[in-house]
């Protein structure tokens, strides 16, 4: 929660303050922290796939090393998220912080499969700009994209606890551990 000093004869921002009429300060002391804890909450996932083991009795399998991958690329997407919402969570109560982890793992899937194909598409423009060759291969991600969003909303069984986890975890954090990610200020006595 952030305190912004007011006038006293008019209850307002002062009149040094240098915002426009009717917006508040924003306060973005902690974000980094906010989307540090968002890339560790993906880091244990993609950790998760490590510990999960393929079924022994001829039921599906997967490839763990590839779920680990794919888990390591939600990397970028949490701190990103992380990045962006940590405000929202520390200025809103417990249950508001529930429904933007809820939210927040809707959103994730869609972006780590964009994130997904972004990368084959670079590798691809690297690959023709080695070669001198086009191929196929450099519009084929644009061409999946479209199917690649709507089944990444398969991973949501996954993203969504991992939101709601990491909005608990932003939550529960003290105003001091914010106060303390403040890069060049000192903590001051409580």
């Amino acid at each position: 929660m952030m305190v912004v000093a007011t006038d006293p004869t008019s209850g307002g921002p002062p009149a040094s303050a240098s915002s426009a009429a009717g917006s508040r300060p924003v306060d973005r002391s902690g974000r980094v922290l906010g989307g540090l804890l968002g890339a560790l909450v993906s880091l244990a996932v993609a950790g998760v796939g490590l510990v999960v083991r393929a079924p022994s009795d001829g039921g599906i399998r997967f490839d763990i090393d590839r779920l680990v991958g794919l888990g390591l690329l939600g990397v970028p997407v949490g701190f990103v998220l992380g990045y962006a919402a940590c405000n929202a969570v520390r200025s809103t109560g417990w249950r508001g912080a529930l429904g933007i982890g809820v939210g927040i793992g809707f959103v994730a899937p869609p972006l780590g499969a964009i994130e997904i194909l972004l990368l084959a598409g670079i590798s691809a423009a690297l690959d023709i700009a080695r070669t001198g060759a086009p191929t196929v291969s450099l519009v084929a991600p644009l061409l999946l994209l479209v199917y690649a969003v709507a089944f990444s909303f398969i991973a949501v069984v996954v993203t969504i606890p991992a939101g709601i986890a990491w909005a608990l975890a932003v939550r529960g954090l003290s105003e001091r551990a914010f106060a303390a990610a403040r890069i060049g200020r000192r903590l001051r006595p409580a």
